[in-house]
């Protein structure tokens, strides 16, 4: 901790010296070096100094707020503690820093024209998670999520919170629209699960897919479609450049094909990218299960789910 990896050399025309060494604590103070004339500002997690206040190594300076690495507190108060009015405002990573990150504390958002989708939303995303995962949704939209007290994540619902958490804690703010099967705004029309290009979600659509671990889950759907959007968002939107998106297909399968990865680290069953196709893999002995899947709809044409048939290996005929 607080420790510099510092190489120097010297140079003539017979000799090149090259020895590393580490600057590090000495009597629980950072041992200072000039570095090019300046003191070495850097110290705890690589965070700088800030010695005016309280002495030499007494705080750092994290950017939205100052510690002191001798109480292990913070000088003042996150300047976000309004959206979090649960939380103390001198908390910080939910109290739980070996689950939870926050290098920049920006936000996941969510808008929709009825506040009964936020209701929804936070319904739905409950139910994926099997009541075990919860959101708030702040005045403005702002989406935070936490694990229920007393419940014990499986793997795969770890996996999806810890995809929403990435998203919450990134620097980009990612905005999401709320629909359902009422919505009237021509938007909402057409959006099966998710919408790359509005960035909309029907949350009827999605709650239809169900929780079955060995099939496509809402849980899935839900990390897939927020990823999405982090990606389009940050990458894309925000004029981020990754080579070879120069049209709207292929940043769409860019964006997608990260979406499908997350989604499949939720659920059992893994999806192909592009064609109506997953599989289940097989343990020990068991053959691995191949599946094509379809939509379903109503009759009013509402998305209602899949349907999954066996292509390999071929059923048993009775």
């Amino acid at each position: 901790m607080g420790a510099l990896k510092l190489k120097y050399y010297q140079k003539n025309e017979d000799l090149e010296i090259s020895p590393v060494f580490l600057v590090s604590h000495l009597k629980g103070n950072t041992a200072l070096r000039e570095i090019y004339g300046k003191t070495y500002a850097y110290g705890f997690n690589g965070q700088e100094r800030d010695d005016e206040i309280s002495g030499s190594g007494n705080s750092y300076d994290f950017g939205s707020r100052l510690l002191d690495p001798r109480l292990g507190k913070w000088f003042t108060i996150d300047p976000q503690a309004e959206k979090y009015p649960y939380a103390s405002p001198y908390s910080s990573f939910g109290n739980n820093p070996l689950i939870f990150i926050d290098p920049e504390g920006e936000t996941l958002k969510v808008v929709a024209s009825d506040p009964a989708l936020y209701l929804k939303y936070q319904s739905v995303l409950k139910t994926s998670f099997n009541n075990k995962v919860e959101s708030k949704i702040s005045e403005d939209g702002t989406v935070t999520f936490h694990q229920v007290p007393n419940t014990k994540l499986t793997e795969l619902e770890q996996n999806g919170l810890n995809a929403l958490l990435e998203v919450t804690s990134s620097p980009t703010e990612v905005t999401m629209t709320l629909y359902d099967n009422n919505s009237q705004e021509s938007e909402a029309k057409g959006i099966r699960i998710g919408s790359f290009k509005s960035g909309g979600i029907n949350l009827d659509h999605i709650a239809a897919v169900g929780n079955d671990d060995n099939r496509q889950t809402s849980r899935g759907k839900i990390v897939h479609e927020t990823i999405e959007q982090w990606m389009k968002q940050e990458y894309i939107d925000n004029g981020g450049e990754v080579e070879g998106l120069d049209n709207e297909a292929a940043a769409y399968d860019f964006t997608h094909r990260i979406g499908v990865n997350y989604e499949n680290e939720t659920q059992n069953f893994y999806r192909d990218e592009k064609r109506n196709t997953g599989v289940i893999f097989g343990t020990g002995d068991e053959p691995d299960i191949h599946f094509r899947f379809r939509d379903t709809y109503d009759e009013n044409s509402n998305f209602t789910g899949f349907e999954y048939e066996i292509i390999d290996p071929k059923p048993q005929e009775k």
